[in-house]
């Protein structure tokens, strides 16, 4: 009798991908403890911030602060991660912003200077996301598209293990106690990456403004990979919108500000996560992103109508997780995206991705925090989901127009052979 591989059981498999590659669980374990520690302190940095102002643009202020890097110097510092081993890169950014969090949690600060240093850890995010993004295909191989299915979704039980144990971490060991645990997630974390087998983008040896300039040439050349930004980007106008203001919200739903919002903060990862079991890897790489772009539309959407329309406790809810989904509901976008970008620029290129990305998080977490002040919390997390819809309308149009060069989804380019590193101490020496 002839066995047939059900669906079910091929999205099932795919969380195996860590099995047997010591390398990948290397990456995997760094980028999770990072995560969990870097999330859980945001909930403390946020909490300070607005205790000490009262004020939601304040707070806003304080999330923002963590993407500014993202705006253009910190994509100099990417291209390092496509000249330099990504081992050495992702070391040395971990190692950096230790003793910026020691200080944020040992010494008392007015939160001028609190967002100021906020501002000067996230400098260290840039290298690392873009090192950590282009040693994925290089690690994982033939098993990619499993693999970064499986990073997003645990990456997501990060978040909601940081949020919800956040705010439970706030209340037993106070805002600066998490942020000193944040510090030494760093430090175990840039332990875990020293196991993480060598590898290097093999990028030119060129200036950085030029390497940089001639990744935004190849992104912006490919109109696939051009929509696969634009949606990317938008979409996380009205997900950070409602991140940034969670705890401002949880506050206004009468929830309160340590637990309480601690526990809101996990209504966007837990949809993510569910989402991340059904979504798809594979097929078609230009019916993938229509698939994307329609279900985009329908659910910010329902977060619009939740917001605007419903309101209260149940409406608020209904929205959070509806932003949840489209957070992770994006992915596939990166898959088809990285299958069209050559190696010798993708760390670059995430990192490109990454800068736009995190422009729309600057606007969409202060807008958010302005039209507070203006229409209200649930009236701005409305006004912050819609212009996705918007895009998405004029995104499905150019997707009906002539039939983009595409290549196979899950088809990737022929990964560079891996190139013989320094020795792990001679990296924790760099």
């Amino acid at each position: 009798m002839t066995s047939t591989v059900r669906p079910w059981a091929v999205r099932l498999g795919r969380y195996g991908v860590l099995a047997g590659n010591h390398g990948l669980q290397a990456l995997w374990t760094a980028r999770i403890v990072s995560k969990v520690g870097d999330w859980a302190a945001r909930v403390a940095l946020i909490t300070l911030v607005y205790t000490d102002t009262g004020s939601a643009l304040w707070a806003g202020l304080a999330t923002a602060a963590c993407y500014v890097p993202w705006l253009g110097p910190g994509q100099l510092l990417a291209t390092l991660a496509d000249r330099l081993p990504h081992r050495t890169v992702m070391v040395a950014a971990d190692v950096a912003r230790i003793p910026v969090f020691v200080v944020l949690a040992l010494v008392p600060l007015p939160p001028a200077a609190m967002v100021a240093l906020a501002f000067v850890a996230a400098f260290g995010d840039v290298p690392f996301s873009a090192a950590y993004q282009a040693s994925i295909p290089l690690v994982a191989r033939d098993r990619y598209a499993d693999a970064l299915v499986l990073m997003g979704t645990t990456s997501q039980v990060a978040v909601l293990v940081g949020y919800a144990g956040g705010g439970v971490l706030v209340t037993l060991l106070g805002c600066h106690g998490v942020l000193l645990l944040d510090a030494a997630t760093f430090a175990v974390a840039a332990l875990a990456v020293l196991k993480v087998p060598a590898t290097r983008s093999g990028g030119p040896a060129t200036r950085a403004g030029t390497h940089l300039r001639q990744t935004v040439r190849i992104v912006t050349a490919d109109r696939l990979v051009a929509i696969c930004l634009a949606v990317v980007a938008v979409s996380s106008l009205g997900q950070m919108g409602v991140e940034s203001l969670t705890v401002v919200y949880a506050d206004h739903l009468g929830w309160g500000t340590g637990v309480g919002a601690g526990l809101l903060y996990t209504v966007m990862p837990l949809a993510a996560v569910a989402t991340g079991f059904l979504l798809p890897s594979g097929g078609d790489p230009l019916r993938l992103v229509r698939l994307v772009v329609g279900l985009n539309i329908a659910l910010c959407l329902v977060s619009v109508t939740a917001f605007a329309l419903l309101g209260s406790t149940p409406g608020g809810l209904v929205g959070v997780a509806a932003q949840g989904v489209l957070d992770m509901m994006v992915t596939p976008l990166y898959l088809v995206a990285e299958a069209r970008l050559p190696a010798s620029h993708r760390a670059t290129a995430f990192a490109f991705f990454g800068g736009c990305f995190m422009a729309m998080q600057l606007l969409g977490a202060f807008g958010a925090g302005l039209l507070t002040q203006l229409v209200g919390i649930e009236g701005a997390f409305a006004l912050a989901c819609a212009p996705t819809v918007l895009l998405g309308a004029a995104t499905w149009r150019l997707l009906a127009s002539p039939r983009p060069a595409s290549l196979p989804a899950t088809t990737l380019p022929p990964a560079p052979a891996a190139v013989p590193q320094p020795t792990a101490h001679a990296v924790a020496a760099a």
